[in-house]
């Protein structure tokens, strides 16, 4: 097993809120996945009331909850492969919140949007972002998840702490290899070696 090894702590210093919600909803609830855009206009996916910390995605489509009988589905972070594919995470809602195996991390393949590899899991997915070899995602009860690239397999699990102390995920960048940054609720950055 790989241990996830914090090696430095940087303060956050630069974030930007939300400028506005585009569409034709005048508001959003906290917490509801919404098309937004920064301060300088560049369109992203991001949640009502949350603070952005990465700039100039893609633009999207519609991205309101959809409702399919007693379902509720919510967008979850993405990024795009080398060779283009999209992998995505989300969470499905039924009638009494979210249910075991409700989360889900999707591979989709660019010619076809078909689904090359799904993994489930119980929690929301909070961050993601791959390397060569490695997907990594970030959840909200402070796990660290590796699966693999190809086949979406789990490489190693881990749940974070700083000092023994746990510490909950909210945005993740694959630095070099084997480096992750790692921003937490309590806005520190955490430098941190996988070995």
């Amino acid at each position: 097993m790989q241990p996830l090894i914090v090696e430095k702590i940087i303060t956050m210093t630069i974030s930007f809120g939300i400028g506005r919600i585009l569409g034709g909803r005048p508001f959003a609830e906290v917490g509801d996945p919404v098309l937004a855009a920064d301060d300088e206009g560049r369109g992203l996916l991001a949640m009502a009331g949350a603070h952005v910390a990465v700039a100039g995605v893609h633009g999207f489509g519609s991205t309101a909850s959809v409702g399919v009988y007693a379902e509720t589905h919510f967008a979850g972070p993405g990024v795009e492969t080398a060779d283009g594919d999209l992998i995505h995470a989300g969470t499905v809602h039924h009638g009494h919140g979210l249910q075991p195996g409700g989360s889900f991390v999707v591979r989709r393949a660019v010619t076809s949007g078909e689904p090359t590899w799904v993994f489930r899991t119980d929690r929301k997915a909070t961050d993601s972002d791959h390397d060569t070899e490695t997907v990594y995602v970030t959840y909200d009860d402070g796990e660290v998840v590796g699966l693999d690239l190809r086949d979406g397999n789990v490489r190693w699990r881990r749940h974070l702490a700083v000092a023994g102390v746990p510490v909950v995920p909210t945005a993740l960048t694959v630095a070099e290899p084997g480096r992750l940054l790692i921003g937490t609720t309590d806005g520190r950055i955490l430098d941190c070696s996988i070995v």
